[in-house]
């Protein structure tokens, strides 16, 4: 066998402590190769492409977190809509041109979604006095069904519908609830998916900042 058995690595780490620096794995690595001095040029090429599948391991752990968490990149242009109003006139995002925007896509169907309408209430409480616009987009197709929801879960948020999806593939839906944050200039900064309770502060984070940023900007004009 040319290289250490996986599974046999995993167990020694762990009963070590598996607390091995960046130092300690290449150490450890060299070490279950047998390599020192004088070693061949054909081993150390095995040594190498040992570290490279582990270092592949550890590119795909990281993009499970990246999905798992929300994620916050540099801004981009948000995508336009115009939709029409389920619980008031129609709305599109140049109309908001200024503020900043915390959009919310959510079905009738989505069982998390009837936890993070309440969430969403509480913010547009909290940041009343200030320029944030909270709109909810509903990608129901029946529009009875998603209004029969507002009723129940969404009162007092701005809601549309978009009942053929275009918008919610605009923006590149993978889960449900899924909600982004848009500055004042129309740019994308954050997207979040899913909703578990305590996210509403990673909504709050981002929003101060925002508002930072946008008292900064006002200041220097």
């Amino acid at each position: 066998m040319l290289f250490p058995d996986p599974a046999e690595q995993a167990a020694k780490q762990e009963k070590a402590g598996g607390q091995q620096g960046d130092g300690g794995l290449i150490q450890g690595s060299m070490r279950d190769l047998g390599l020192g001095q004088g070693q061949t040029i054909d081993r150390m090429n095995r040594f190498v492409d040992s570290l490279r599948g582990r270092a592949r391991g550890l590119r795909c752990g990281m993009l499970l977190l990246a999905l798992l968490l929300p994620t916050t990149a540099p801004a981009t242009p948000a995508p336009d809509w115009h939709l029409p109003g389920l619980n008031g006139p129609d709305l599109g995002l140049a109309d908001l041109r200024g503020q900043i925007v915390l959009l919310d896509f959510w079905a009738s169907w989505c069982v998390p979604c009837r936890s993070s309408m309440p969430a969403l209430q509480s913010l547009a409480r909290e940041f009343s006095a200030f320029p944030l616009r909270i709109v909810s987009i509903s990608v129901d197709e029946n529009r009875i069904e998603a209004q029969k929801f507002l009723q129940r879960y969404g009162q007092g948020i701005t809601a549309l519908h978009d009942a053929d999806g275009q918008v919610a593939e605009a923006y590149g839906l993978l889960g449900m609830p899924s909600s982004f944050l848009i500055d004042p200039q129309g740019r994308l900064t954050m997207r979040h998916e899913g909703f578990r309770k305590g996210d509403e502060s990673v909504w709050r984070h981002e929003i101060l900042r925002l508002l930072g940023a946008a008292e900064r900007r006002a200041v220097s004009l």
